[in-house]
């Protein structure tokens, strides 16, 4: 004879468990239609940009400054492990420019000796980045 109590348990887990699975599909379901459509069609987008712009001109455009074609200019024209000299206010484009050089060095104009060619071990670049902010410019050593 079967104990009534053991097969009323089982069913109450069985029941328990289906409800927390239907739970769990209900969760997950919600939250991929909560995912705007237009934000993986952004990202697409931004990827896309990314691509065709190249990283520089890209990541300098959406903040909104200007001076791209400088770090183009020194990261096709200087050796990986020059220093590049720079001068102006930091806050702004000049805030971009040493990750987007990496590996090469840059350091304040100010801390270069007059005319040296090089710094640390290193070459000096032949340029100075020159940012006002929103904008670089480049000199020549």
């Amino acid at each position: 004879m079967a104990n009534p109590d053991v097969s009323s348990s089982s069913a109450s887990s069985k029941r328990i468990a289906t409800l927390l699975a239907v739970g769990v599909a209900l969760h997950c379901a919600f939250g991929v239609l909560r995912i705007p459509h237009a934000v993986i069609g952004k990202r697409v987008a931004d990827v896309t940009a990314l691509q065709d712009e190249g990283d520089v001109s890209w990541l300098m455009a959406r903040a909104r400054l200007t001076g791209a074609e400088v770090v183009l200019e020194v990261r096709d024209n200087t050796p990986e492990n020059a220093v590049v000299p720079v001068r102006g206010l930091f806050k702004g484009a000049l805030e971009y420019v040493p990750p987007l050089l990496w590996p090469r060095l840059c350091c304040r104009v100010e801390a270069l000796a007059a005319g040296a060619s090089e710094h640390l071990g290193r070459p000096v670049a032949p340029y100075v980045i020159v940012s006002d902010g929103a904008s670089l410019l480049l000199e020549r050593r």
